[in-house]
């Protein structure tokens, strides 16, 4: 749904382009205008008003419009009461039309976006005739606009609703902001987002004001936060604001002291909406809370860290500090994820300790984009929110409390760090170089690179040879290692940086062909739900296609399902907690009509045992699985599939 978003935004941007030609400055036209100046250009003769209108299917005031825009570059087109003609065809606009490395623009997506826009910050329902005669379109041409920007917000569940000669958005609060939000980043995406661009959105709102309350409020508390995240939260901020004062919110949200005395986000949380409910003079909800919160907790770092992880004893309890070490090697050992670093430690020793001893249950408003986007993420998550209820009686770990938990994975794992280059540099210490390394390849390399220096090769032991993927070494290795290794110099020439370039591009490459191997775990076992009762029976289902199953496998499967569903946008995969089965196969069953499952309509469900061999792979597959059916491809061709043949050659034309 993002990818629609961007779609209407790349287009926007485009009208701002400006390009020369024979040594004038021309606007860059409309494919429609284009399209006109070509037809015009085809005919020695004057074309009446009717016959250009009924060929391109416009209103007569558009077409005014689109000439009136052409002529701003230059006197191209006459108009008279017998028609339209161009002037002669000049050098300028031969060279025009016969550049096909002009680029385009779309009126259609651009008009969509300017309604969409219009929606969200309109304060009353927009008159349906009105904005037809703003846009210069016809009616139906803005029938037929509405219909197709119905499709793209229905990922949010969000839709438009016609009342008699009125246009307004339908949906919850929460979806119409996250609607909202995600429109502010789309128009950010072509530069920083700053508070310049949320003052264009926000016009009634002092944005730098706020941008200063909330940046003294977390300094007060002893924290920092860098400005790409204090700008992430000035614009939710703003959107409480905007959309408080013009509308009545539910669940109206006392600030209970027992709550303040939480955490300093918590505190953060409820100084900023105390600051700006009293100046904006409205009621703040539950929600508001949450959703400040959540982004505090994941934005907000403890000036001193080293300080603070000397002092955890103060505040938190032993036994939870030791639970928290002990629970970082089972990460490990499961999953092959290091989370072991005194911030970490902190943060989370922290958040547990007012899990168990205050009882904290907040509800998390990015729950649903957590799980979606970030689902190796949320399955590390799962695996941690089961070994705190085991160890923990009467602790709720329920979805909204496993995505707190996913936020503290996710600040030490970087958003791209499980699909970057795991990469190894050795380099002696004595060489005094690491730093400098470090930086030129962080500068080169920040998206495709995940860094680890060590010293010498016997350092390598300990990372696990087969958690690597490419080795830069300034010394000549002993070992045998079968990832790609890459010999630099301690300066990184220019040449190095090429080297690495071509490694990082056959590593790619190879990655790109693992769709193929994913095949290998598929048993060709297949299922075809034309007709399912409820998930329960489904699990049942797929798992009796296995006689070697016992029922304990059942039962473990049942157990990762109530902790949290399976499922991840249209896909639910299926599996034990741990992986320590006695083989590994992937069992598929899709659905003729989209089944609901506990919360989401899905089209393809899998059955995943993993062994204990394969299970530094589990991620890797979890990963590969949804990416592939969750993609724009699936869901054009899911209707399609009935059989494992079909289902299999999917797969392989996939890449």
């Amino acid at each position: 749904m993002l990818n629609q978003l961007k779609t209407l935004f790349n287009a926007y941007y485009k009208l701002d382009c400006h390009r020369v030609i024979g040594g004038t400055i021309m606007s860059v036209f409309t494919s429609r205008e284009k399209k006109l100046i070509k037809y015009l250009s085809q005919r020695d003769a004057w074309v009446s008003s009717n016959e250009i209108v009924s060929f391109f299917g416009i209103s007569l005031r558009t077409l005014r419009s689109d000439v009136k825009n052409i002529n701003t570059s230059g006197s191209y087109i006459l108009s008279s009461n017998q028609g339209y003609r161009i002037i002669k065809k000049t050098k300028e606009i031969e060279e025009l039309l016969q550049d096909k490395d002009q680029p385009e623009t779309s009126d259609e997506n651009n008009r969509e976006l300017i309604i969409l826009k219009e929606l969200l910050i309109s304060k009353q329902p927009l008159d349906y005739f009105d904005l037809a005669n703003s846009l210069f379109i016809s009616e139906q041409t803005l029938l037929t606009s509405i219909t197709a920007l119905k499709k793209i917000i229905a990922p949010y569940e969000v839709t438009i609703i016609r009342r008699k000669t009125t246009l307004a958005l339908k949906g919850t609060e929460k979806n119409i902001r996250r609607l909202f939000c995600d429109m502010v980043y789309k128009e950010a995406e072509n530069s920083i987002l700053n508070t310049a661009i949320l003052n264009a959105f926000f016009v009634d709102i002092d944005v730098f004001e706020i941008k200063n309350t909330i940046f003294k409020i977390i300094s007060e508390q002893q924290f920092e936060i860098n400005d790409f995240a204090l700008n992430n939260i000035v614009l939710h901020v703003c959107i409480i604001i905007d959309r408080n004062k013009y509308e009545l919110q539910p669940e109206l949200f006392e600030m209970k002291p027992a709550l303040l005395d939480a955490d300093s986000p918590s505190q953060c949380a409820a100084q900023i909406l105390a600051r700006i409910t009293d100046k904006y003079d409205f009621k703040a909800s539950r929600n508001d809370f949450d959703s400040i919160y959540a982004l505090l907790l994941i934005s907000m770092k403890k000036i001193g860290v080293k300080e603070n992880y000397a002092r955890l004893n103060e505040f938190v309890e032993p036994s939870i500090i030791r639970f928290v070490k002990k629970l970082i090697v089972e990460i490990y050992n499961e999953y092959y994820i290091n989370l072991d670093n005194d911030e970490f430690i902190s943060n989370f020793a922290l958040h547990l300790n007012n899990i168990i001893n205050r009882k904290m249950s907040l509800r998390n408003p990015l729950l649903t984009s957590i799980k979606d986007s970030y689902p190796t993420i949320y399955e590390i998550s799962v695996f941690i929110a089961k070994q705190i209820q085991d160890q923990y009686a009467g602790i709720d770990m329920n979805d909204h409390q496993i995505s707190y938990i996913a936020l503290h994975v996710g600040a030490q794992i970087e958003k791209q760090t499980l699909t970057k280059i795991k990469t190894v540099v050795i380099n002696p210490e004595y060489l005094k170089l690491n730093a400098l390394i470090y930086s030129k390849l962080e500068t080169n390399f920040l998206n495709d690179l995940s860094i680890t220096m060590v010293s010498d090769e016997s350092e390598l032991a300990k990372i696990g040879s087969k958690n690597i993927d490419l080795i830069l070494t300034t010394m000549p290795l002993k070992g045998y290692y079968t990832c790609e290794i890459v010999d630099v110099t301690v300066f990184i020439s220019q040449k190095d940086i090429e080297t690495i370039f071509a490694a990082i591009s056959d590593i790619k490459k190879k990655r790109m062909m693992e769709n193929d191997s994913l095949l290998q775990y598929f048993d060709g076992t297949f299922c075809y739900f034309e007709h399912a009762k409820n998930y329960e029976e489904v699990i049942k289902q797929l798992c009796a296609t296995h006689k070697e199953l016992d029922d304990d496998f059942l039962k473990r499967v049942m157990i990762r399902e109530e902790i949290s569903p399976s499922e991840y946008m249209n896909i639910a995969v299926l599996h034990p907690i741990q992986c320590d089965e006695k083989s590994t196969f992937i069992t598929v069953g899709i659905f003729k009509k989209p089944f609901r499952w506990r919360k989401n309509d899905i089209n393809i469900i899998f059955l995943l045992s993993v062994s204990q061999k394969d299970k530094n792979n589990f991620l890797k597959i979890l990963k590969q699985l949804i990416e592939m059916f969750s993609s724009s491809r699936w869901m054009a061709h899911h209707s399609y599939i009935n059989t494992y043949d079909k289902f299999v050659r999917f797969i392989k034309e996939h890449k």
